[in-house]
């Protein structure tokens, strides 16, 4: 359970230092104590928390003779004088907490019992007293303000494609799909939530999005299907050469009524139409593994020249012209004895199959594979 504590500055509840009571007189005594608040705090009340828990919390006022202190908060009017307060409660622990503990809902609740509608505002004061029993103090109030529930829109992160991601668009394969999902919302009250996605050239401020989309099932759905031609639609929209990376900024708007909520995050994703079929790169020093479940896509910018972008660790990996075969793969002598220049980051892995192996930092790199130039090249 989610629990947020007011305590002290957070509603601005600053308890006094204390003075010690002479312990020579024998007789029953109480702490004084106070409280010394911000004026005009204000605790916002949640529909989409409603078992979130509100701690409020002061000082403590305790007995001369160590008996017990029995505390009682206590909410009034703005000009009330707290002679009939019309909120009133022991503290936590039967009284003996210096804390007492709503939940949202509970607050609310109250707030309904008041006659406040949805959204209004409860402006007043609140206290605390504390008795042994023979003597009772009462704090200084302090002003405040409670506000009911409105309707809103829980925070929800995207999730795929993840960030900093690269695809690849080709005439011959239009129908192919990029899925986009994000994690499902809701609204405090209950209504409907519809998505909409949206993107923009990157750094833009989605003021006038290229593209706005909504999610699936009539905007109903957590994820949206594109298909590779109505990528390459948009590319030709913006005039984007073949072999040239564009990169859009992306999030989704959720909507219930006339409320909205933005993702948590914006994502990015760079689209490439290449000039002519991908290499791959298979290995432990990929992302990929040895294996062909995901192997890293190499894309042909210009003739013979292809370009990737991943995380490289230090093992060892290979370049194949086929996905999925590999008899198509080609190792490090085999690239060192056509006369390539090899970047120093790599050197032959002398293992069995004689693959490359990075041996540079561990990190984030844009590899080129220029049989033009004849080189492999980090960025």
């Amino acid at each position: 359970m989610k629990k947020i504590s007011y305590i002290f500055l957070a509603l601005g509840l600053l308890a006094c230092d204390q003075e010690d009571f002479p312990s020579t007189t024998g007789l029953e005594s109480l702490r004084d104590f106070n409280l010394n608040p911000i004026e005009g705090s204000t605790v916002n009340l949640s529909s989409i928390n409603r078992d979130g828990e509100i701690v409020v919390e002061w000082g403590e006022a305790r007995s001369g003779l160590n008996s017990d202190v029995i505390y009682t908060w206590m909410l009034d009017e703005a000009d009330g004088d707290f002679s009939d307060p019309i909120l009133s409660f022991k503290s936590d622990q039967e009284g003996l907490s210096n804390s007492i503990t709503f939940t949202n809902q509970a607050l609310d609740d109250l707030l309904i019992d008041l006659g406040l509608s949805i959204g209004e505002q409860l402006e007043g004061q609140w206290t605390v007293s504390a008795t042994n029993g023979d003597i009772t103090t009462v704090a200084d109030p302090a002003v405040i303000t409670i506000r009911r529930f409105i309707n809103e829109i829980a925070p929800f992160n995207l999730a795929t494609p993840a960030d900093n991601q690269y695809a690849g668009l080709f005439d011959s394969d239009p129908d192919s799909e990029v899925v986009i999902q994000w994690d499902s919302t809701f609204a405090g009250f209950g209504t409907d939530v519809t998505y909409q996605w949206v993107a923009d050239t990157a750094g833009g401020d989605f003021s006038e999005p290229l593209v706005t989309l909504d999610a699936e099932q009539s905007g109903t759905e957590n994820e949206l299907t594109i298909t590779h031609q109505a990528l390459l639609d948009l590319l030709a929209d913006l005039n984007v050469p073949m072999g040239t990376f564009v990169t859009l900024d992306w999030k989704v708007i959720a909507a219930t009524e006339d409320i909205t909520k933005i993702s948590e995050d914006v994502f990015s994703i760079s689209l490439v139409k290449p000039v002519g079929p991908s290499k791959f790169m298979v290995g432990a020093a990929t992302p990929a593994g040895w294996g062909w479940d995901n192997p890293i896509e190499m894309f042909q910018v210009q003739e013979n020249t292809w370009v990737s972008f991943l995380n490289f660790s230090n093992d060892a990996f290979r370049f194949f012209a086929v996905r999925g075969d590999w008899d198509s793969g080609s190792n490090y002598p085999f690239y060192e004895g056509e006369g390539f220049t090899i970047d120093a980051a790599f050197e032959d892995a002398n293992d069995d199959s004689n693959n490359f192996r990075f041996i540079g930092e561990i990190g984030a790199y844009k590899i080129t594979l220029d049989e033009n130039n004849k080189a492999i090249t980090l960025d």
